[in-house]
């Protein structure tokens, strides 16, 4: 490591360097106690931050002080994982002289994603992971590791210049869902076990004795891994923040956070009609959420100080909401119900989707009894009976509208809601249904459907769309930019 510049740093400017792991013998702390005392020498000003606790912190300590390190070095035993990065604040190097048993190094590569510096020692992978993005030395030598804190501290570019290639190469090589997509991908789709997945004899047993919802996390392995790591990311505290608007930053699982932003932000249509919906919400809003799937609809209702009933026949989904609730502080503005809306009280054979659709059920004719999944069925009528007359009405049930608008007769004729609905006309023809019964329904309950821009929609333009999102209200007096019956 050359020791000098151009552009060398004053001699009196403070660096902080820091270590954190176990004190034991095979972390190398000892050597770099010994290469602070050669920094103290050559006159050289830094601060040492000694993070972590074990059998030899005593030993250590007996040692700085015995190297004259009183004034330079901190010893602040063991740090809880939620706390290590105010601990971390101000050191700009992390520095692992380990001397044996390293055979990854997830500590340097975690630090280079905060942007820290790293000097490792070349034991296991550590050299590798940090490759041209830090510094290394040969373990034990405590010259060569005085040498690159010395860079550190004397080459006014080069800190500044590792931190952005350790974010960079973190974010490209050991980011934590790359990495472990990567490892499930080789479990699930290497040999032996890809090729029996992939085999007919194997797949014609597993349709005949296992259950369709446990088929789809085994049909789709790199779905499945993405499933699976976001929930452990989630038990380890993981939450991001997805802002949907201007005054409002939703906390989200990792899962609902992808969900989310592609539903209500990267998609054109979706995100028009959402951003619609919030601008009904109010503190007086009673929404029904009919098929809430992650509950994004209610979790706005919720916000803007009203109430919710979020009903989805998916557990998966059910759960989601309640997770969302919590997070979010709602949970006694939402109430979750984990039935299917349909045109009457009783129980509906539903086939789930799975991680293909992220946990969605539906309506569909002509399956097998053991791909279905049985869902208690509830009715608009039922709800407003049970929670009161709702103000605002949001369905979502992928072509089994027109029996949800039926079991909300009553409701709907005397109540008046606003009605958002998504309308699968494409895939009501396909099962064989009629993609006209929603509209009949709405029709005879005196509702006008809307478009984009609030403008009235007619029948025809609404069955040219293979999916359409509309709202729709009654005894309104629009214009029609389509006037097809």
């Amino acid at each position: 490591m050359n020791g000098s510049s151009e552009n060398p740093r004053s001699s009196s400017v403070s660096t902080t360097f820091a270590f954190v792991g176990r004190l034991v013998s095979t972390k190398g702390v000892q050597t770099l106690l010994q290469a602070a005392q050669q920094l103290t020498a050559a006159g050289l000003h830094y601060r040492l931050k000694i993070i972590g606790d074990g059998p030899d912190r005593q030993a250590l300590q007996r040692q700085a002080v015995a190297l004259g390190l009183g004034d330079s070095v901190e010893f602040l035993g063991y740090t809880a994982p939620e706390r290590l990065e105010e601990k971390l604040a101000g050191a700009a190097t992390i520095i692992m002289p380990s001397l044996a048993g390293e055979v990854f190094g997830m500590v340097a590569a975690e630090n280079m994603a905060r942007g820290k510096v790293v000097i490792v020692s070349d034991v296991g992978a550590m050299r590798e992971v940090v490759g041209d993005a830090g510094l290394s030395f040969p373990a034990g030598n405590a010259g060569a590791l005085t040498q690159c804190m010395k860079g550190i501290l004397e080459e006014a570019t080069l800190p500044a210049r590792l931190s952005l290639e350790a974010r960079r190469r973190a974010a490209e090589q050991f980011g934590q869902d790359k990495m472990v997509l990567q490892h499930l991908h080789v479990y699930l789709n290497g040999p032996p076990l890809g090729a029996l997945m992939q085999s007919e004899a194997f797949k014609t047993v597993v349709r005949a004795i296992v259950p369709r919802e446990l088929r789809n996390w085994v049909r789709s392995p790199s779905r499945s891994s993405e499933w699976l790591w976001d929930s452990a990311r989630f038990s380890f505290g993981t939450t991001k923040r997805l802002a949907l608007s201007n005054d409002w930053q939703l906390v989200c699982h990792p899962r609902a956070y992808k969900v989310f932003s592609q539903s209500q932000l990267n998609d054109a249509e979706q995100g028009e009609e959402f951003r619609r919906f919030v601008s009904h919400c109010c503190n007086t809003m009673l929404l029904f959420d009919i098929g809430a799937h992650f509950g994004v609809f209610s979790l706005a209702a919720a916000h803007y100080g009203g109430k919710a009933l979020a009903i989805d026949p998916s557990p998966i989904a059910t759960r989601m909401i309640s997770t969302e609730a919590a997070l979010n502080g709602c949970t006694n503005r939402i109430q979750i119900i984990q039935a299917a809306a349909s045109d009457r009280d009783g129980e509906i054979g539903l086939l789930s989707a799975g991680v293909f659709s992220q946990g969605y059920f539906k309506v569909v004719r002509g399956r097998s009894y053991r791909e279905l999944r049985k869902s208690p069925t509830i009715t608009i009528d039922g709800m407003a009976r049970a929670w009161g007359a709702p103000t605002h009405v949001k369905i979502d049930v992928e072509g089994h509208e027109a029996a949800v608008l039926r079991g909300g007769r009553a409701t709907l004729s005397e109540y008046s809601p606003v009605l958002f609905l998504e309308l699968h006309t494409e895939m009501i023809r396909l099962d064989g249904g009629d993609p006209e019964a929603a509209l009949d329904e709405l029709s005879e309950l005196g509702y006008d459907t809307f478009g984009p821009n609030d403008t009235i929609i007619g029948r025809r333009a609404i069955l040219e769309k293979p999916i359409i999102r509309i709202t729709a209200r009654r005894g309104a007096n629009t214009r029609p930019i389509d006037s097809g019956a």
